[in-house]
C-alpha cells in the first residue's frame, strides 16, 4: 500500500509539472505573438534593417521554444526565413551592393570582407553573425 506521504508527493509532482506545462504554453503563445507582429509590422515597412533583425530575432526566440529538446521542431530557421522573406517581398527592388573594387577577385578575403562590413551597415546580419563569418573568413585567409 501507498503510504499517504507518498500519494501526497506524486500529487505534488505532478501539479508541479502542470504548472510548467502551462507556463511553457503561455511562454509559446506570446513568442509566436510577438514574431508574428514583428511580421506585420515588417510587412508595412519591409525595407527597415533593424526591423528585419528584429523580426529574425524573435523568430529564433520562437524557434528555441517550440523546440521539443532533442533537435526537432514544428519550426525551424529556415521557415522563419521564408516568413520574413515573404513579408519584404513588397520591399522596392534597389540594389544595396558595396562597392568593390573590380581589379579584386570577388572570392578574395578582401572582397568578401568588404561584403560583409556592408552586411552588417544595412542591418542584414546581426552583430554576432558577422563576428561568427569574420572569424571564418580571416581563418580561411
Amino acid at each position: 500500500m501507498f503510504s499517504v506521504l507518498t500519494v501526497g508527493a506524486v500529487i505534488a509532482v505532478i501539479a508541479a509539472l502542470i504548472a510548467v506545462a502551462i507556463y511553457q504554453t503561455k511562454e509559446i503563445r506570446a513568442a509566436r505573438k510577438q514574431y508574428k507582429q514583428c511580421l506585420s509590422l515588417l510587412a508595412r515597412d519591409p525595407a527597415n534593417p533593424q526591423l528585419r533583425s528584429m523580426t529574425l530575432t524573435m523568430g529564433q526566440i520562437y524557434v528555441g521554444l517550440v523546440n521539443d529538446g532533442r533537435g526537432r521542431s514544428r519550426l525551424n530557421e529556415w521557415q522563419i526565413m521564408r516568413d520574413i522573406e515573404a513579408a519584404c517581398a513588397r520591399a522596392p527592388m534597389v540594389s544595396t551592393a558595396p562597392p568593390i573594387d573590380p581589379t579584386l577577385d570577388p572570392e578574395s578575403p578582401e572582397a568578401r570582407l568588404t561584403i560583409l562590413n556592408h552586411s552588417l551597415s544595412q542591418g542584414l546580419i546581426t552583430g554576432q553573425e558577422y563576428i561568427v563569418k569574420r572569424e571564418q573568413l580571416v581563418g580561411k585567409g
